[in-house]
């Protein structure tokens, strides 16, 4: 946590996973786990100004994926890979309005609307880099009781 100025203050917060492993198919023929990204990182930031306005910019990076597929039936443990994606995230609060018991939302997803893809079936005729989400955004009203 910090503070800028006696209206604005922040938090900075990061988390990172690592997964590793793999199947053994016999034989010595061993792969990487399927549909497991082997590393995932968060950064984030939030800042506030007074008890009125929260901004987090979020960035999100995914490593890459393999799925169950095979590239070459003669070669069994290489696997397809889909490539990993660092994405933008934005959050945005205007709180205590109406009479201090009313939040407005705004989040972004996707912020530079980046194509990316995530894995996905196993079969010769599967689809399996599947399209993931443009830009979107939600709006939202949260009201305390």
């Amino acid at each position: 946590q910090f503070r800028l100025s006696r209206a604005w203050s922040g938090d900075l917060w990061a988390s990172a996973s690592w997964i590793g492993g793999s199947i053994d198919e016999g034989d010595g023929v061993q792969w990487d786990l399927p549909f497991v990204a082997g590393q995932k990182q968060k950064l984030g930031l939030t800042l506030r100004y007074l008890d009125k306005l929260s901004i987090s910019p979020q960035i999100l990076h995914i490593g890459d994926t393999t799925n169950g597929r095979k590239k070459n039936r003669n070669n069994p443990p290489d696997r397809l890979l889909t490539p990993g994606y660092t994405l933008t995230n934005l959050h945005v609060g205007w709180h205590h309005l109406l009479g201090a018991n009313v939040t407005l939302w705004l989040d972004v997803y996707n912020l530079f609307d980046k194509r990316y893809y995530a894995a996905h079936g196993a079969g010769s005729r599967t689809f399996f880099d599947m399209p993931q989400q443009p830009r979107s955004w939600m709006m939202s009203f949260e009201y305390s009781f």
